[in-house]
Formats: C-alpha cells, sequence, structure tokens
C-alpha cells in the first residue's frame, strides 16, 4: 500500500511540475514575442505647422528627425529648439501608448504588467505573484 501512495503522490507531483513548465514556456515564449515588437516599435509625430517629424523607439529615444527646409533659413532657433522637444514628447507619449496596448494584447488581464507599464505601480504584479507562490 505504502508504494501505491509514493507512486501517487510522485505522479501528481511530476504532474504539477510538467504544467508549470508548460506554463512557464507559454509565458517565456509570449515575452520572447513581446520583445522583439518591442526592439522594433516606433512612434511618429509632426509639429502642427508640419515642420518638424520627430521619431522615437518604444522607450520614448529620438532615433529620427526631419525638418523641413524652410526652418533652417533664418528662423527662430528657439522656436524651433521648442518645437522639436514638443514634438518629440508627443511621439514619445504615442510609444507608450503603443508598449502598453502591445503588453496588454499579449498578456492577461491581471498579469499586473500594464498598471506598471502606465503609472508605475508594481503592488499587482508583485501580489499576484506573492500569491502564486503562497507568500500571501
Amino acid at each position: 500500500m505504502r508504494h501505491s501512495v509514493d507512486r501517487d503522490a510522485n505522479r501528481a507531483v511530476r504532474v504539477g511540475f510538467e504544467d508549470a513548465y508548460h506554463r512557464y514556456r507559454l509565458v517565456r515564449a509570449a515575452v520572447e514575442e513581446i520583445r522583439r515588437e518591442l526592439a522594433a516599435l516606433t512612434a511618429s509625430a509632426t509639429s502642427p505647422d508640419g515642420l518638424v517629424t520627430v521619431t522615437v523607439d518604444a522607450r520614448g529615444r529620438l532615433v529620427g528627425l526631419e525638418l523641413d527646409p524652410v526652418c533652417c533659413r533664418g528662423g527662430d532657433s528657439v522656436a524651433l529648439a521648442n518645437a522639436i522637444a514638443a514634438t518629440a514628447g508627443t511621439a514619445a507619449t504615442t510609444a507608450a501608448q503603443r508598449v502598453t496596448a502591445l503588453v496588454a494584447s499579449r498578456l492577461p488581464a491581471d498579469a499586473g504588467l500594464v498598471e506598471l507599464l502606465e503609472g508605475g505601480d508594481a503592488a499587482p504584479l508583485l501580489g499576484r505573484h506573492d500569491d502564486a507562490a503562497g507568500a500571501r
């Protein structure tokens, strides 16, 4: 009888481990896909006057700048700098929205990562992992 109980317990542990490993592989594949898409993600914005176009990457870093030749002909450099900065901010906001949408479309709604991306709140993400680990 004891051997039967041990085998049943071992089988249950093995099945639980295999299930957890399968879920891990699915999450790992989703995260890798997100990583690839984020590496390729860009967002562009054009100033209201159409003279400045800025392109940023997923982190909001400037990766492209187009200036209409008109703004380089003795124009107001302060106004041009302000237009570049404002347009870069618009592009960065668009990139952040696309990152959030991308992550939200790939991960479960209760994963907590969207809240972290949107507002820096790690509590839902950490709480979910604490619950899964039985820490609470």
